[in-house]
């Protein structure tokens, strides 16, 4: 079967602009790995160590705010007890801050399994555009270019061969 090439340089065009893409895929799929890195980080080291030292903190507010509520219910004045508002009210915001704190701790727990679940699925997909972008697009740039050079060997001896006539 005879080949109909129309133009040798179209083919080098394409072998050219699919080395491009070839280079922006391999960009484009190390910035995904990269971000996806991170938000798992995000989740496994920041989250999951902010919220139990919130935690801490909120429960030794809590204690705090307890002690000062009960010190300020077992002090009267001119033989009335106050009625230590503000200590009570501190003491519900500490107590609404710890729960807060517990919750998202239960959160990231929950989170960090989901995140690393869908990254690590994530990162097997990127395998297969990886493996597309490191071992079948090099390969297709090079029959495209031996192709190439064939035909201009195959040109070249046809205008010998012309000439010759």
């Amino acid at each position: 079967m005879p080949a109909n090439v129309k133009s040798i340089d179209a083919i080098r065009s394409f072998r050219s602009h699919l080395k491009d893409y070839r280079d922006s895929l391999r960009q484009t799929l190390d910035i995904l790995t990269t971000e996806v890195s991170r938000a798992v980080d995000y989740f496994e080291s920041d989250r999951a160590a902010y919220w139990p030292s919130q935690e801490r903190k909120a429960s030794d507010k809590l204690a705090e705010a307890r002690i000062n509520l009960e010190r300020c219910q077992m002090t009267t004045r001119d033989g009335q007890q106050r009625s230590c508002y503000d200590e009570k009210k501190a003491f519900q915001i500490a107590k609404a801050r710890l729960q807060l704190c517990r919750d998202k701790v239960k959160a990231t727990k929950k989170w960090v399994v989901i995140v690393r679940r869908q990254a690590d699925q994530f990162k097997m997909r990127i395998a297969q555009l990886s493996f597309l972008s490191d071992h079948d697009l090099p390969r297709s740039i090079a029959v495209l270019e031996r192709l190439a050079s064939r035909l201009d060997q195959y040109v070249g001896q046809a205008e010998s061969h012309a000439d010759d006539k």
